[in-house]
């Protein structure tokens, strides 16, 4: 038999060892969870590639005065290029062209006449001899004086006024071989399918289309092109001056930070 301070230290002893058995066990039990649970996942940085890695800064150029100079002189030889052209010797070239032109297309439009009408010329003969040769000379005589009149109007075209630059003559000979082309073929088409009352025969059909239609068309659409196309070089020449003008300003600035220095 235990006495009464025997058993109050038994209990004590027991409480004791129950506290310390419920702490092991809670802290396993922690440890088990901490095991148990799911590890996160810290996601992984891309690899940067070669070039990112050494991102090249690209080096800031500098402008300075022997550059600018040099662009203001470029500037400059356009625009004498654009604009320094003889105006005389543009318009004489202009209205030589057109004459040979109209000439060129007198003589295509008198063979073809020949070729499909042979007595046409015989009718209208300028010299005694074969009918092709009075053709050609019948086409110089015919366009002769339409191919002046219309090289007055393209030269007129080609230089007025004179704040818009001309066009170089040796660009207009493409468009004016195509117009001495096109011409013929609507002269053709209109002594083939529109019946003229006073005419009878092909050629003088052909003639008359040429001077109601093919003739002035042919005409307008060089005039046309010449117009616009020197309209497109007013535009350059515009934008040549803005160029100068903001490389003059930038070449200021640069001289007016070299004296505050």
């Amino acid at each position: 038999m235990f006495n009464c301070s025997q058993r109050f230290f038994a209990k004590r002893l027991s409480t004791g060892l129950l506290a310390v058995a419920l702490g092991i066990a809670t802290a396993s039990h922690a440890q088990i969870d901490a095991a148990s649970a799911p590890v996160p996942v810290i996601a992984a940085k891309p690899a940067q590639s070669a070039s990112q890695q050494q991102t090249a800064v690209k080096p800031v150029t500098t402008v300075t005065e022997e550059m600018v100079l040099q662009e203001i002189d470029s500037i400059r030889r356009q625009l004498d290029d654009l604009t320094g052209q003889e105006r005389i010797s543009v318009a004489t070239q202009t209205a030589a062209g057109a004459v040979l032109a109209t000439i060129a297309y007198g003589v295509a439009h008198a063979q073809l006449v020949w070729l499909f009408n042979p007595s046409f010329y015989k009718v209208f003969a300028v010299v005694p001899g074969p009918s092709w040769i009075n053709a050609i000379l019948r086409g110089i005589m015919d366009s002769l004086i339409p191919g002046i009149g219309l090289g007055a109007v393209l030269a007129t075209a080609n230089t007025l006024p004179y704040s818009i630059p001309a066009l170089d003559p040796e660009t207009l000979i493409e468009p004016a071989g195509m117009a001495v082309v096109s011409a013929l073929g609507l002269s053709m088409l209109g002594a083939s399918m529109f019946p003229f009352p006073c005419c009878t025969s092909f050629g003088s059909r052909m003639f008359n289309s040429a001077l109601s239609f093919s003739g002035p068309l042919t005409a307008l659409g060089l005039f046309s092109y010449i117009l616009s196309n020197r309209q497109e070089l007013l535009e350059e020449k515009l934008s040549l001056k803005s160029q100068l003008k903001d490389a003059r300003d930038t070449l200021a600035n640069l001289r007016a930070a070299g004296k505050n220095m």
